[in-house]
């Protein structure tokens, strides 16, 4: 009579399709959910997801693709721990977190955050293939990690979820051997860089919106060619130009200057018969005033 077996090497898996269970027995399953398999029987196995451990249940071997991994312990007491690299288990296990938040961004439509939140995944699959390929030098790495880590954390401020604690190598440090006070530190430069980041994509994105609504506004701009200064002032002189609302009552664009010898000639010879400007002049606004330029 056939019966379950144990698993030897089939230990760990990762969930290629979706799987919704028919009955009590079986386990249900998101594509990307990881396994622990303990027995398997004629093309099924039997485990829990890392997740949630207390439900057992059985589930399609089709579905999971194995992936190699260190057993410690046995019995009640097996586990399981991944031998891909810690960075990439972080990788995965984000977007793994990002991809149900994503999922509910796009029902609330939230486009603005469901559009972000796409680009910082896209941008780490891209680099947890880059890790995987084992193609890169240390240097590159290095630097490769360093914006990994950097992109998880600013990630995890934006989606209100829980900041981690890392050393000044990107390693998530590991509170069983850092003291309290070390922690705390860490913690205090993590959420201090990520919020100058924050700030400053916050002004990035104003000065955007203002250089866009800036270009859209109407402009209107005169021609000024300065030929002679007829008042006989007798001595050294600057001649300023600019253009004057009389509604305002003051000066809507930059000043314009020449500076005009006692002779009746422009001072510096080399700008004869070539004193030009451009006064512009934006309208924006009420609310926002003028702006103007030269």
């Amino acid at each position: 009579m056939s019966r379950w077996i144990p698993t030897k090497k089939e230990k760990y898996g990762v969930a290629i399709y979706n799987y919704d269970a028919r009955s009590e027995e079986e386990l249900s399953l998101q594509i990307g959910d990881t396994v622990h398999i303990l027995e398997t029987y004629e093309g099924w196995y039997r485990g829990h997801r890392l997740r949630r451990r207390s439900k057992k249940g059985i589930f399609p071997a089709c579905y999971i693709h194995l992936k190699e991994a260190s057993v410690e312990g046995s019995g009640p007491k097996e586990t399981v721990i991944p031998t891909e690299l810690p960075l990439v288990h972080e990788v995965t296990t984000t977007l793994r977190e990002w991809a149900s938040i994503w999922r509910d961004l796009y029902v609330g439509d939230k486009r603005e955050m469901f559009n972000t939140v796409r680009d910082m995944i896209y941008d780490l699959i891209e680099w947890r293939s880059q890790i995987l390929s084992g193609t890169l030098p240390q240097d590159e790495l290095s630097e490769l990690k360093q914006k990994v880590t950097s992109k998880i954390d600013y990630g995890n401020k934006v989606l209100d979820q829980d900041l981690v604690v890392r050393d000044k190598d990107g390693n998530i440090l590991d509170p069983d051997l850092t003291s309290t006070i070390s922690l705390f530190r860490a913690h205090e430069a993590a959420s201090r860089q990520i919020d100058e980041r924050l700030q400053e994509e916050k002004s990035q994105r104003q000065n955007l919106d203002r250089q866009a609504k800036f270009a859209s506004t109407p402009s209107f701009a005169l021609f000024v060619t300065l030929k002679n200064v007829v008042c006989k002032i007798g001595e050294d002189a600057e001649v300023l130009m600019s253009l004057y609302d009389p509604n305002e009552y003051k000066f809507i664009s930059e000043n314009y200057l020449v500076r005009w010898s006692s002779s009746g000639l422009v001072k510096d010879i080399d700008q004869l018969h070539n004193l030009r400007a451009v006064l512009t002049v934006r309208i924006l606004p009420i609310s926002s005033g003028l702006c103007s330029s030269v």
